[in-house]
């Protein structure tokens, strides 16, 4: 560390008076007069010429000690105040930091919402796709399989026995089946049923239902084929029992029944799974003289022997 300047002036005075005092004083030759001293006189003694030196160098000494001592006394002063403005700095930036951490959270927040936001889009564009692809798939299968229409007739309608002695009236369903489609229908098969409604009875669309969900569930079998724009005939017997009937009438006023014809046409396709069905429901009834369809009326003579078939238009479903 370089010495202070009134350090290094001190110096050199002491260095001055040093030289002084071992420096001899040179004299001449003089004459000297011996005058005979006064009985009283009072002489002032002289201070020697270090003395002159030594008084600057004290104050100059104190005065380094009285700037020294000001100064530590200016830094014991001004400690508290830097104390107090060292915290505020701290808090200062305490507080900067603070915010930008809240800042960054912030932003990472909404990040995060960002991210789960583009998350929840990507999985809803996936599922779009997925339902597209669906619906392509299931327009392509529509568009190339099979359709099998079914338009049935009765034929007219015969008493005969059962093997286990019932006696009743049978009716031959007749079905004109039809391919609509662009690819053959396989195991094609026909099934029919006929039943009388009333009150009591379940109506023919739920008939029809539990019978064709029956069939389907052991129709799945080689049968016949049809062909794109081919049609076919088919036939099935069905059977009403005359003590059906009469119970059916006991009980009303006005003889009649209303018999429903009912039924499926069981097929599959080289472009769907599983056995596809045309469904349908008849109301068997005859006709007057004036072509009007009315009810049967069993209890009139020979009423097998009026016409006798199936009420247009009737309800035909398919999947």
């Amino acid at each position: 560390m370089a010495p202070h300047p009134r350090h290094r002036l001190l110096s050199m005075l002491q260095f001055l008076v040093i030289i002084a005092g071992i420096m001899p004083i040179p004299y001449a030759d003089a004459q000297v007069t011996l005058h005979a001293l006064s009985p009283i006189s009072t002489v002032r003694a002289q201070p020697p010429a270090s003395s002159k030196i030594a008084g600057p160098l004290e104050r100059i000494a104190k005065a380094q000690e009285t700037t020294v001592a000001q100064r530590e006394a200016e830094k014991n002063d001004n400690r508290p105040t830097r104390n107090l403005a060292a915290q505020e700095e701290m808090a200062h930036w305490a507080k900067l930091s603070f915010l930008v951490v809240l800042a960054s959270a912030i932003v990472s927040g909404l990040g995060l919402i960002a991210l789960l936001y583009s998350l929840l889009l990507n999985r809803k564009a996936t599922a779009a796709a997925q339902n597209a692809v669906a619906v392509a798939r299931e327009t392509n299968e529509s568009q190339s399989r099979a359709w099998v229409s079914a338009v049935c007739t009765l034929e007219k309608p015969s008493v005969g026995i059962t093997q286990t002695g019932v006696k009743g009236i049978y009716f031959n369903v007749v079905c004109q089946a039809k391919n609509h489609g662009r690819s053959p229908a396989t195991g094609v098969s026909f099934h029919a049923e006929i039943a009388l409604t009333g009150k009591n009875t379940p109506s023919p669309e739920e008939q029809m239902k539990k019978y064709c969900d029956s069939i389907r569930e052991r129709s799945d079998r080689d049968a016949d084929a049809i062909f794109p724009e081919a049609s076919a005939n088919l036939g099935h017997m069905v059977f009403l029992p005359l003590q059906d009937i009469e119970e059916d009438m006991a009980d009303k006023d006005f003889k009649m029944i209303s018999p429903v014809a009912y039924g499926c046409l069981n097929y599959k396709s080289i472009y769907t799974q599983g056995v596809r069905q045309t469904r349908f429901v008849y109301h068997v009834v005859t006709v007057d003289q004036t072509g009007q369809a009315m009810v049967l009326q069993p209890d009139q003579p020979n009423w097998l022997e009026q016409p006798i078939g199936l009420a247009q238009p009737a309800t035909v479903t398919t999947d």
